[in-house]
């Protein structure tokens, strides 16, 4: 059934992302427990997660964590589910296949090589650059881009707040 599912979400999903060519990127955590109680903790979920570190919230957290990809009017492209402690830098390139154009992203994908690997799929990663890094590009260009990348913490915080993805209660897949 699950195969079903994937299928029906990626037609969906093209229909919604087609003739896109700016997307948005980001990650999320999805706790299981709190920290403090994952080791007693008797869910089949502890095989899976893992602890992470989210730096919104500035706690640490034992779970998994969500990236999501979604075009600039909010419609998801691509998602993936991951262990708390796998970085989001690992996991992105998974999320843009057969997709061109222009990912805006946070802080966290900042890689060199990440950057190289899209622009070789045709994609061009751009994300703020952090305070002891020189910026190069036109504060006229800079500012808009992130300001549209606020639209996927809208997303997540929808996510969030409609389907509780960020407090999940199950005890196993």
């Amino acid at each position: 059934m699950s195969e079903v599912k994937k299928k029906l979400y990626e037609f969906v999903s093209g229909i919604l992302s087609a003739d896109q060519d700016l997307y948005l990127s980001d990650g999320f955590p999805i706790p299981i427990c709190h920290i403090k109680r994952y080791k007693r903790s008797r869910t089949e979920l502890r095989c899976y997660g893992s602890t992470g570190y989210c730096a919104a919230k500035d706690e640490k957290y034992f779970g998994f964590k969500g990236h999501l990809l979604v075009t600039q009017h909010g419609a998801p492209g691509a998602y993936e589910l991951a262990a708390a402690n796998i970085d989001e830098r690992n996991i992105l390139p998974e999320i843009t296949n057969n997709r061109k154009g222009m990912i805006l992203a946070d802080k966290g994908l900042i890689r060199p090589e990440l950057k190289d690997y899209l622009a070789t799929q045709h994609l061009d990663l751009q994300t703020p650059l952090r305070k002891n890094m020189q910026d190069s590009r036109p504060k006229e260009i800079v500012s808009p881009m992130m300001n549209i990348r606020r639209k996927i913490e809208t997303v997540i915080g929808q996510l969030a707040e409609r389907f509780h993805i960020q407090s999940i209660k199950v005890k196993d897949l």
